[in-house]
């Protein structure tokens, strides 16, 4: 792979920056519980059905309190609107409702992150910790110590339905910088500039790490942001516009 598609890239994100800066700052905007719970059903979703049928489903779930407050019979007559090869619209509603009850922890970690009042660094809580404390002594923990970038993932891969992918897209979509969502489109790319060899098979969580590493090496080595790389991989790769998102 030539120093000449990567001037070839680096002229695309220059043309395309103010955008993918815009849609970042609104990812870091304030969100209720409702708000960031209604992106965690998309990324539930979206593990079993494509994308633009999520997107639709979610416009009628959100539309009133069924996501919030319907029981699994009443969620499944929502979700029939998914289409997907490996779609069960009872699992996805079970999935949903068992996640209501452990979001607001969650809820409260990422808020209290983004104010600033739980710091997320290197050093902190790891994915190996979790599990290893509980109740008031993680809380202690978590304070004292903050939490690592994988840690927080961890604790989003707690909820049914949730792989890397979906969970490093729900801790992205509200405005997390450090993770990668390796989605065909974008590991696609990654093998047309030189990043991966192929692209995987199947993506376990060592393999997943993995190539999120070498891309952020490849973000240093380009000179782009790693989140503004991620969503540029993406948009080339899926054609949408990531200004119309």
């Amino acid at each position: 792979m030539g120093q000449r598609n990567f001037d070839e890239l680096r002229e695309i994100y220059l043309h395309k920056k103010r955008a993918i800066e815009d849609s970042w700052q609104k990812r870091k905007q304030s969100k209720t519980e409702d708000e960031m719970f209604a992106i965690l059903v998309s990324c539930i979703l979206s593990s079993k059905a494509k994308w633009s049928s999520v997107k639709k489903v979610m416009a009628k779930v959100t539309n009133g309190r069924i996501l919030f407050e319907g029981s699994a019979v009443q969620l499944i007559d929502q979700l029939t609107g998914l289409s997907g090869r490996y779609v069960n619209t009872c699992k996805l509603a079970e999935y949903i409702v068992d996640a209501r009850q452990s979001f607001p922890f969650i809820y409260m970690i990422v808020s209290s992150i983004q104010a600033n009042e739980i710091k997320l660094e290197p050093a902190g809580i790891s994915s190996r910790d979790i599990g290893k404390t509980i109740g008031d002594q993680f809380l202690h923990a978590l304070n004292q110590r903050g939490i690592s970038p994988d840690g927080l993932r961890e604790l989003v891969l707690v909820f049914k339905g949730i792989g890397d992918k979906q969970a490093s897209h729900f801790l992205a979509t509200v405005g997390f910088e450090c993770y990668a969502i390796l989605d065909v489109h974008v590991n696609k790319k990654l093998v047309k500039y030189g990043v991966i060899s192929e692209e995987p098979k199947s993506l376990t969580r060592a393999k997943y790490r993995e190539i999120e590493s070498k891309m952020k090496d490849f973000a240093r080595t380009v000179d782009i942001p790693f989140h503004h790389l991620d969503t540029l991989l993406w948009e080339l790769g899926s054609g949408n516009d990531i200004s119309a998102t």
